[in-house]
């Protein structure tokens, strides 16, 4: 942006964004157990029904040692499910082990040729009772059947739209946190993969956003990962529930 804007000098639209050798150095693992009791904000990207789901949820804990006045660290954990069907294909197709991910349960492989969301549905319904989320964000495409579910099972569903308005602010927040080694992801293989494949679009103000169309390869993770962090930031900054849309009448 500073090139194109202040130099004067071409640059590509499209450009690689996370830096793996600091994306590595997050990969810690932790466990999940004491963030039990933390609160918690969610993000779900349903994707196409013959692609890969992701589901991701985010732990802001604050930590007094971190710098002269403390700092918040960012748990995440992040699963995925994919149609058992054709399944080889698509690991050739995409030149990643599914299968494999799958065996260590990573990726929840559903029956058939498309996305089993019934499964989805109770997957997230156990992550609520382990750690109920404040918030649960979600991309308005392919999901109306299922976030009116999840609002009947007494869960805060938040639209998170995909233009830059609302994911350029958390973009960005993603990567100050990498750098800044406050974001702990665990090591995800999955999600490890989904953080190479990552490109950005950016605007003429400067502003990020991911670009799954242009994209190496899958992104649904970090893409779920953002809305969870979009939607923990603005409430650790006060903001509410309702900031995205108006009074819902049922």
């Amino acid at each position: 942006t500073f090139k194109r804007l202040h130099l004067n000098i071409w640059t590509r639209q499209i450009e690689l964004w996370m830096p793996r050798e600091k994306w590595e150095l997050c990969g810690e693992a932790f466990p999940l157990e004491p963030l039990g009791g933390e609160e918690c904000f969610a993000g779900l990207d349903l994707s196409s029904i013959t692609d890969l789901s992701a589901f991701a949820r985010l732990w802001p804990v604050w930590d007094e040692g971190d710098g002269e006045a403390g700092a918040f660290h960012f748990f995440a954990d992040v699963h995925f499910w994919l149609p058992r069907e054709n399944l080889h294909k698509k690991e050739d197709l995409d030149g990643v082990p599914y299968g494999v991910w799958a065996e260590r349960g990573f990726i929840t492989l559903t029956e058939g040729d498309i996305i089993d969301y019934d499964v989805i549905r109770a997957h997230i319904a156990k992550a609520e009772e382990f750690a109920p989320m404040k918030e649960l964000a979600y991309d308005r495409w392919n999901a109306c059947q299922i976030v009116t579910q999840l609002t009947g099972d007494a869960l805060t569903m938040v639209p998170f739209g995909q233009g830059f308005a609302s994911m350029a602010q958390p973009t960005k927040d993603l990567m100050a946190l990498v750098l800044k080694k406050r974001l702990h992801h665990g090591s995800n293989p999955v999600l490890d993969w989904m953080a190479s494949n990552v490109t950005v679009r950016s605007d003429p103000a400067g502003n990020w956003k991911p670009d799954k169309a242009k994209s190496t390869k899958r992104i649904d993770g970090i893409v779920a990962l953002i809305m969870a962090l979009g939607r923990a930031t603005l409430n650790l900054e006060g903001g509410s529930a309702y900031d995205n849309h108006g009074v819902l009448t049922i």
